[in-house]
C-alpha cells in the first residue's frame, strides 16, 4: 500500500511529461466520440463486414447462452460453451451471409416502421364513424397525415434510386 502511494507521483510526472506528439483536441476527441456513435466508420465495406460480425457475435452468444440455460451446466461453463460457439459462428461466417442479414434487418425495420403508422391510420379511418362534422375532420386529418408520409417516403425514394422512379 505504502509501495503504491510512493508511486503516485511518477504516474502524474508522466503524465504532465511533454513531449515531440501533438495530442488531438477536444475538438478532434469529440468527433471521433460522434463518429463512432453515428456509424461513421462504416464507411467501406470491410468496416461494414467487421461490425455486422461483432453484431453477429452478440447475437449467437447471447441466444447460446439463454438457451444453455435448459442444461445442467454451471454458469462459467455455460458462458465458454457459448462464447466459443459465437466466435466460431462469426468468424467462419462468409461476407455475403453478414451482408444479406443486414439488408434483410433494415428492410424489416424499414417496412415496420413505415407500415405500422400507415395501417393504423387505414384503420383508424375504417373505424371512425362519419355521424358528425368532427369525426369527418378528424378522417381527413388522417388522410392528409398518410398522404404526407406518401410524399415524404416517395421523395426518399427517388433520391435513393437517383431519380430512375
Amino acid at each position: 500500500m505504502i509501495r503504491s502511494l510512493a508511486l503516485m507521483p511518477l504516474l502524474f510526472l508522466t503524465a504532465c511529461q511533454s513531449s515531440s506528439t501533438n495530442f488531438p483536441s477536444f475538438t478532434d476527441i469529440w468527433g471521433r466520440i460522434l463518429g463512432i456513435a453515428s456509424l461513421g466508420f462504416l464507411n467501406t465495406a470491410a468496416n461494414a463486414e467487421a461490425f455486422m460480425r461483432l453484431m453477429v457475435f452478440i447475437l449467437v452468444f447471447a441466444v447460446f447462452y439463454e438457451a444453455s440455460r435448459l442444461t445442467q451446466f454451471q454458469p462459467n461453463i455455460r458462458a465458454i460453451i457459448s462464447l466459443v460457439l459465437a466466435i466460431i459462428s462469426a468468424v467462419f461466417m462468409p461476407a455475403g451471409v453478414l451482408a444479406g442479414i443486414g439488408i434483410t434487418y433494415g428492410t424489416i425495420t424499414a417496412f415496420v416502421l413505415i407500415g405500422v403508422p400507415v395501417f393504423a391510420g387505414l384503420y383508424a379511418i375504417y373505424a371512425i364513424p362519419s355521424t358528425n362534422r368532427w369525426l369527418i375532420g378528424m378522417k381527413i386529418a388522417i388522410i392528409t397525415l398518410l398522404l404526407g408520409i406518401l410524399i415524404v417516403v416517395r421523395s426518399h425514394a427517388i433520391e435513393g434510386f437517383g431519380g430512375a422512379i
